[in-house]
């Protein structure tokens, strides 16, 4: 939603399988909601860069400020994925009715909604493994 926590982890967990499995792609990820957004100090959540240093993950894009969708990036996209189906599909769907690409839709909770921490996870098994359908 905020382009600060799941979706920029999911970016940068793409590129990192992406790079693993030999797949050339882009990968960029965008808000639905209001940025930038005073509770969120620095351009990516904390949690975000803990999750990727235990995974030895050097972030990609670690300086870029949070982002909002662009009518011009869903254009140019072949497939955008909802980190939380039940969350942002219909705010997609209202913001860009004119998509016609592939939507995924996982269930990653927000942080304040995961009291068991297994977002990160559930982003991370949900990444490699379309990245590795991707690839074959």
């Amino acid at each position: 939603m905020g382009n600060y926590y799941r979706s920029r982890l999911a970016e940068e967990l793409a590129l990192y399988y992406a790079a693993k499995y030999g797949l050339e792609i882009e990968v960029d990820s965008g808000g639905l909601s209001h940025i930038p957004n005073p509770n969120h100090p620095g351009p990516m959540a904390r949690a975000t860069l803990e999750y990727l240093a235990r995974l030895n993950i050097q972030p990609q894009s670690i300086n870029r400020s949070p982002k909002n969708c662009s009518l011009a990036d869903v254009n140019a996209a072949d497939m955008v994925i909802f980190t939380d189906d039940e969350e942002q599909r219909q705010l997609f769907t209202r913001a860009f009715p004119e998509y016609k690409g592939q939507l995924i839709g996982w269930n990653a909770r927000d942080q304040e909604y995961d009291l068991l921490l297994q977002t990160p996870d559930m982003i991370n098994k949900n990444v490699e493994s379309l990245i590795k359908r991707l690839a074959e």
